[in-house]
């Protein structure tokens, strides 16, 4: 029987429970659990635990005796997988200490928590999730600290979100719009549209995957919009580094060695493509001004960041969002 060839996922993920009075099947995956345990937490379980059995079972509703519960499988592509569930599950028998609030949390478990949080009406999932989420995507530009914006080399594809609360990498950012379109959360989507533009053409068209192997495919629309944003976004790009190349600063102290223009001329190109996002902190320019004195530098990097929050204060309408979220700022 499937079922019971998929036993041991559940006993490794200590949701299988001798004294267990329910087996709630995921996919092919069944968790023996306590009807108790699953009411208290959720009405919605709790009401579909409730549901007459038939005087008779058949042995096809049994699993070593006890009544088999399926979570509904395949009629959407947004129906709940075993693994999931097993989030879930861990949450309700082990806490809140398997995931501390600054703690990192899987961008898979984050998913699962605000889906199957909103579906079986478990507030404190989904909420712990939109908390992380508008964390790591805010509003301001003061707050989106990752690894595409702060750190320089990180030598993998992870975010490495400031503070660490959700660990993922850079394709599974196409989840984020997803989750945001489904569940109305639009402050999540520029900063969202705005890494998932820094995906390969082939990456957007096909699609990623999550930490689970789950597929991560965008609609049409937004697929478009990220490829046309970062089209903009590297248009800027070059703009703004050829105009920040038109003086030197003003109390410059070496006029005749930091000749910025001819600096930016030699080098432009090579700087576009080390730099390949707007909303890189000004930090990424000190390797390529190691013979600028202190105060073009400085002067260089504070023309960078007032172009850096004009592209912030613009995202929206760089990928084609329509609702500008409401306290959308620097």
């Amino acid at each position: 029987m499937a079922l019971q060839q998929n036993v041991p996922r559940a006993v490794e993920a200590g949701l299988w429970f001798d004294d267990g009075n329910i087996i709630l099947v995921a996919e092919d995956t069944p968790f023996k659990v306590h009807r108790s345990m699953l009411s208290q937490r959720s009405e919605v379980l709790s009401n579909i635990l409730s549901v007459p059995q038939p005087p008779t079972p058949d042995e096809s509703d049994l699993l070593d005796g006890i009544p088999v519960v399926h979570v509904l499988w395949g009629v959407t592509a947004l129906s709940d997988t075993w693994k999931e569930i097993s989030h879930v599950l861990a949450v309700f028998y082990h806490g809140y200490k398997l995931f501390g609030d600054s703690q990192p949390m899987p961008f898979t478990i984050v998913s699962a928590f605000l889906r199957l949080g909103h579906k079986y009406e478990i507030p404190e999932l989904w909420q712990s999730a939109i908390s992380r989420l508008r964390i790591c995507f805010p509003e301001k530009l003061s707050d989106f600290r990752n690894a595409k914006t702060y750190k320089e080399n990180p030598g993998d594809d992870y975010l490495h979100f400031e503070p660490p609360l959700i660990h993922m990498r850079l394709e599974e950012v196409l989840g984020v719009i997803n989750l945001a379109r489904a569940y109305d959360l639009p402050s999540l989507l520029p900063s969202a549209f705005y890494l998932c533009s820094l995906l390969s053409t082939g990456t957007l068209i096909h699609g990623g995957r999550d930490g689970d192997g789950n597929q991560l495919l965008l609609s049409k629309n937004d697929i478009t919009a990220c490829i046309d944003g970062h089209i903009t976004l590297m248009q800027e790009e070059t703009l703004k580094i050829s105009s920040m190349a038109k003086a030197v600063a003003r109390d410059c102290p070496h006029l005749g060695i930091c000749d910025i223009a001819e600096l930016f001329w030699r080098r432009e190109t090579g700087l576009v493509k080390a730099s390949g996002a707007t909303l890189t902190h000004a930090s990424w320019l000190d390797p390529y001004l190691f013979d600028t004195c202190r105060v073009c530098k400085d002067e260089l990097k504070k023309r960078w960041n007032r172009y850096r929050s004009r592209t912030w204060t613009e995202l929206c309408e760089t990928f084609g969002i329509d609702n500008l979220p409401e306290d959308w700022g620097v």
